[in-house]
């Protein structure tokens, strides 16, 4: 019995961080607010590279979180493979994100690929423009 309990502990405390971790990314929940479109398993990394074009644009913060995802373009030339999965198809959207204070726009082109979603990220917009 102590044995079965040796492991079970030492395999929650191995794969808890992995569960928490799944469900944020850079103190961001998952999935996002708002409407995107964006498959859940890809909302991090997109995330990620949003996070960084905004760090890009906005001086002196490293404090970001997103406040909504809208979608501005449906999608368009969707196609499924044989199992029924999409592989491809464009649409853009909008994601707000507060930067230490200051919103921000960050438009997106997006595509459905194989295995994932390819992401442009065009200039952002402060959101008093």
């Amino acid at each position: 019995m102590k044995k079965f309990l040796c492991y079970f502990l030492f395999a929650y405390l191995i794969l808890s961080p992995v569960s928490v971790f799944a469900r944020s990314y850079l103190r961001t929940k998952l999935p996002l607010a708002g409407k995107t479109l964006v498959p859940y398993n890809m909302q991090a990394i997109v995330l990620g590279q949003v996070y960084a074009r905004v760090d890009r644009d906005v001086d002196g913060c490293r404090k970001f979180k997103v406040l909504n995802t809208k979608v501005t373009k449906p999608k368009i030339n969707v196609e499924y493979n044989r199992r029924g999965e999409e592989i491809g198809g464009t649409w853009s959207e909008e994601w707000t994100v507060d930067a230490c204070g200051t919103s921000v726009i960050v438009p997106l082109n997006l595509t459905t690929k194989k295995k994932g979603v390819k992401s442009e990220i065009l200039p952002v917009k402060n959101s008093l423009n």
